[in-house]
């Protein structure tokens, strides 16, 4: 699951990746076709908004991943990431629960 947001960020991310070289345009264009159904459920992010905007203050972070945390604290989940500021962030509040590293995504699975 994640915020419907996901779609712009990725199909944000192919369109730099054209641009570089990285990536034809017809990998783009087939990737934004076929990207909402690899997610079993996205959730609208003007329902996330509220709690998105309070949690970027709080934690002084961009409201773009904000968006993640706050879906799955509303769903009572745990958000992997990459983004070690984000993690940083995050240490020793109510949401260091809520998140976990992609490197140490496998070491948590049972």
């Amino acid at each position: 699951a994640a915020p419907d947001l996901i779609i712009a960020e990725a199909c944000n991310g192919a369109w730099k990746a054209v641009r570089k070289n990285l990536m034809t345009a017809a990998q783009a264009d087939f990737m934004s076709h076929r990207l909402a159904a690899t997610f079993d459920a996205l959730y609208p992010a003007a329902g996330l908004a509220p709690l998105a905007m309070s949690i970027a203050r709080r934690l002084d972070h961009p409201v773009y991943d904000c968006f993640y945390l706050a879906l799955a604290e509303q769903r009572g989940a745990t958000m992997v990431t990459a983004d070690r500021r984000l993690i940083a962030r995050v240490a020793a509040t109510e949401w260091q629960g809520r998140v976990i590293a992609l490197a140490d995504y496998g070491a948590a699975a049972p």
